[in-house]
C-alpha cells in the first residue's frame, strides 16, 4: 500500500468514527431530553398523591 492510500484509508476511518461518536451522542442527548421531563413529572405526581 502506498502511503497516500494509507492516509486515505486513515482519514475515512478518522471521518466515520468520528461521524458515529457524534451521532451517538446526539441520540443520547434526544433520549435524555425526551425521558427527563417524563419521569421528574411522574415524579412530581408520586409526590402529591402521596
Amino acid at each position: 500500500m502506498d502511503p497516500f492510500r494509507c492516509y486515505l484509508f486513515l482519514q475515512t476511518m478518522f471521518v466515520f468514527l468520528l461521524t458515529m461518536i457524534t451521532d451517538t451522542m446526539m441520540t443520547l442527548f434526544i433520549l435524555l431530553v425526551i425521558w427527563r421531563p417524563n419521569k421528574f413529572q411522574d415524579y412530581e405526581e408520586r409526590i402529591h398523591d402521596d
